[in-house]
């Protein structure tokens, strides 16, 4: 019978349907997400992006990551080259080295290096 029916009220989260303002910290991060293959990447750079000076944007990165700058963008950089020699789709590792952003290939295996305490060579070999 339809009289047996009940209603149940779901209460709606107000917050989908208001205007979410977002988050500074939050564009930054995503702008580094998508820009961190870019060799040249330098904080002017976002400081043009974002309208901030380059002290605070750092402060901000340091704040959320802790870390600075450099060391987050090459840690961002150090997991896609890990993600990609897990592939095994490149045999030249100062290729990935190009593609993950860094500007040549000593500075990709010097920092690699320093991350993983072994080399970028090694890393494949042993995935």
């Amino acid at each position: 019978e339809k009289g047996d029916q009940k209603i149940i009220h779901v209460p709606i989260d107000p917050i989908q349907y208001e205007f979410k303002e977002e988050k500074i910290e939050d564009n930054l991060l995503d702008y580094l997400a998508k820009n961190y293959m870019n060799p040249n990447l330098t904080l002017s750079d976002l400081t043009k992006e974002f309208g901030i000076n380059s002290r605070e944007i750092s402060s901000m990165i340091k704040e959320i990551t802790k870390m600075s700058f450099p060391k987050y963008i090459n840690f961002l950089r150090i997991e896609e080259a890990k993600r990609i020699l897990q592939t095994n789709e490149y045999q030249n590792i100062s290729e990935i080295g190009y593609i993950v952003g860094f500007n040549s290939p000593s500075n990709f295996n010097r920092v690699f290096k320093e991350k993983e305490g072994i080399s970028p060579k090694e890393f494949m070999n042993n995935s």
